[in-house]
């Protein structure tokens, strides 16, 4: 036991922090934001029964809430969206993606540099290998996700409903009246995102067989692809050229902020995922050019 976690100590920090920062700034929220709202209505009330409110919109908006609603708070799907986009999860999103390349690449790395590959491709069959290294790599496309479903599991016990009227009548702007295709779509951009970093990783650990470098690399390579699809498909093409404006559509590193995104910015993301995929299944196609690269490396 004490082995396995020396051996993931790096691991088990990155997520320890993350489900800190999680907690932490979930229960902030609530604490502080929300909390706010909830106070307001409940001394506005008093305030407008003794007249001490002027402002002659206020005291009816108060009076249809206050007679109308038990909580005033927002419903869980705005509340949470308003977590993942306000907090510091906006910051952990562009920086997260170096972490996730390195933890899951970091075991194949040094793999590569020892003689295993070469004594169990021996007796072994190719496709066999490769399957156990997706398998140990891609596994870690979840642990983002499951960071996203327990916040979403903080709010829902803080919210406990989804009333999207009750949200917008406390002044919210309202997020999605649809919760499961939200969470549908919010789930599965971050899963692809992931799977983009993770292929990355993979491409670049068998060029160099050096995590800290494979790690850099990839996660240049996915900013570069970034600015490509701002600067170049976005600015130069769809802009100048179609006199359209979709920033929202190929933005793929910002993919927790769903205002203004359909299935299209989906579907972007599938087909970037399945792209860097088969590029990353290519260039393991041949098992002596792969072996080769590993002797070379080392």
């Amino acid at each position: 036991m004490i082995k396995i976690i020396k051996r993931n100590v790096l691991f088990i920090l990155v997520i320890i922090a993350l489900f800190y920062i999680a907690t932490y700034r979930t229960f902030e929220y609530w604490n502080g934001q929300a909390a706010l709202k909830i106070n307001f209505f409940e001394k506005a009330k008093g305030m407008c029964e003794r007249g001490e409110i002027q402002i002659a919109e206020t005291c009816p908006i108060v009076k249809h809430v206050t007679d109308t609603y038990v909580v005033f708070v927002p419903d869980v799907i705005t509340a949470f969206h308003t977590v993942v986009t306000t907090t510091e999860f906006s910051t952990i999103q562009v920086i997260y993606p170096i972490f996730l390349i390195f933890i899951s690449i970091l075991s194949i790395s040094k793999e590569y540099k020892s003689l295993y590959p070469k004594m169990y491709l021996q007796r072994g069959k190719y496709e066999d290998y490769l399957k156990s290294v997706f398998k140990r790599t891609y596994k870690y496309v979840l642990i983002y996700p499951i960071m996203y479903l327990y916040v979403f599991i903080i709010c829902l016990f803080m919210s406990g409903h989804f009333n999207y009227q009750l949200t917008v009548d406390i002044g919210y702007e309202l997020v999605s009246k649809r919760p499961i295709l939200y969470l549908m779509f919010f789930f599965s951009n971050i899963i692809l995102q992931n799977s983009i970093h993770i292929s990355l990783g993979l491409i670049y650990v068998k060029k160099f067989s050096n995590v800290v470098l494979a790690s850099i690399v990839g996660y240049l390579t996915f900013l570069g692809i970034e600015i490509f699809n701002e600067g170049v498909l976005d600015y130069l093409i769809l802009f100048k050229t179609f006199k359209m404006k979709v920033p929202q559509y190929v933005n793929i590193l910002d993919v927790v902020d769903l205002s203004d995104r359909n299935y299209i910015f989906l579907l972007v993301l599938l087909l970037y995922s399945l792209i860097l995929f088969i590029i990353m299944l290519i260039s393991y196609k041949n098992k002596e050019k792969f072996i080769i690269k590993l002797e070379q490396n080392k």
